[in-house]
């Protein structure tokens, strides 16, 4: 089984095109992937009925369903209302997701300006979240995202240990960020693997150095630093082969950068076949 390819919409539709989603039928055809990742933006609550329902009658596929980064920014705030909130919004984010066909969540379960600094309350609430996830038939995984008091694998480490069967996905921008890109590649590390923790990918380059919020973007493959030569031979050595997006947006005042973007994702596939 090979590695579904897929694109995040976050890449293509955003606030330079009015995040306007009947553009993605076209885009598809034109985009070198096997579907898409829907990232679901705040903004696009107001339409949300109208968007679902348009995109289930378009065909795409939508595998991956990004949850609203709200979420986790007010579990992160460690009160009663903001926790009840944040699990109103991920009831109502599973319900999209299955009306999407989706089979996979990317949920930041830390977030905003509190971030991981009450990650111990975070890390108590997932096992309630991932309860109602496979309500729906989801599988929930939890992202590698950056933090402002300790590190991602770090937290993944007490994740584990509370939930032993936890599903990740592993974004390449948020380790080269903490300096943990080659963590994962080290033997003290291989539980990551060996266990079968991570089941997607996200892939972003990036160009600054440790914790440089300055350069936070992601970038397409080969804007930044990272070895993605290395990255995706240890994929394959590994065996994987869930899904991976290319996450970094492609979307400027004059449209998207398909040419780009396809760059990017026939880069993946190539080393992925």
């Amino acid at each position: 089984m090979k590695s579904q390819i897929l694109c995040s919409t976050g890449a293509l539709i955003g606030s330079k095109n009015g995040r306007n989603h009947k553009l993605l039928p076209d885009l598809a055809q034109k985009l070198h992937c096997d579907g898409f990742e829907f990232l679901l933006y705040e903004a696009l609550y107001e339409n949300i009925d109208v968007i679902l329902k348009d995109l289930r009658n378009s065909g795409l596929n939508f595998p991956v369903f990004h949850l609203d980064k709200n979420i986790g920014e007010y579990i992160s705030q460690k009160e009663a209302l903001y926790t009840k909130n944040a699990f109103e919004l991920f009831k109502r984010n599973c319900e999209y997701a299955s009306q999407l066909n989706s089979q996979k969540l990317v949920l930041h379960l830390w977030g905003g300006m509190a971030s991981d600094i009450n990650i111990k309350y975070n890390i108590d609430k997932f096992g309630q979240l991932q309860e109602i996830a496979q309500i729906y038939g989801l599988l929930l995984t939890v992202e590698n995202v950056a933090c402002n008091q300790q590190n991602p694998l770090l937290h993944m480490k007490s994740l584990v240990e509370k939930y032993p069967q936890i599903a990740f996905t592993f974004d390449t921008k948020f380790a080269a960020f903490h300096s943990q890109l080659d963590s994962v590649y080290e033997q003290e590390n291989q539980w990551l693997w060996n266990d079968g923790h991570i089941r997607h990918i996200h892939i972003n380059d990036y160009a600054g150095g440790h914790m440089d919020w300055s350069q936070f973007r992601g970038l397409q493959i080969g804007e930044g630093w990272i070895n993605f030569e290395k990255f995706f031979e240890y994929l394959k050595l590994k065996n994987y082969n869930a899904a991976i997006t290319m996450e970094a947006t492609a979307l400027t005042d004059l449209g998207v950068q398909v040419e780009k973007l396809n760059r990017s994702l026939d880069y993946i596939r190539v080393f992925m076949k």
